[in-house]
């Protein structure tokens, strides 16, 4: 690498930019991840509301009582 002293510091250097690089490439699969997994909570939630049912008291019924 330019600017190194020698080859052992060359090598160093190598691997501290593929390591940056490493690092970077996993916190970007980790963030695609996420916002995968947050889709197919928000997926699996609106299926599970096509079978819920009205509830057996409303507001409009708690008004009525007081």
């Amino acid at each position: 690498m330019p600017g190194s002293i020698g080859p052992e510091e060359a090598q160093f250097r190598a691997v501290g930019i593929l390591s940056q690089q490493v690092r970077a490439q996993a916190y970007t699969l980790a963030t695609a991840d996420g916002f995968a997994l947050i889709g197919w909570v928000v997926v699996a939630y609106l299926l599970l509301m096509l079978f819920l049912r009205p509830g057996k008291f409303s507001y409009k019924d708690l008004r009525k009582m007081q």
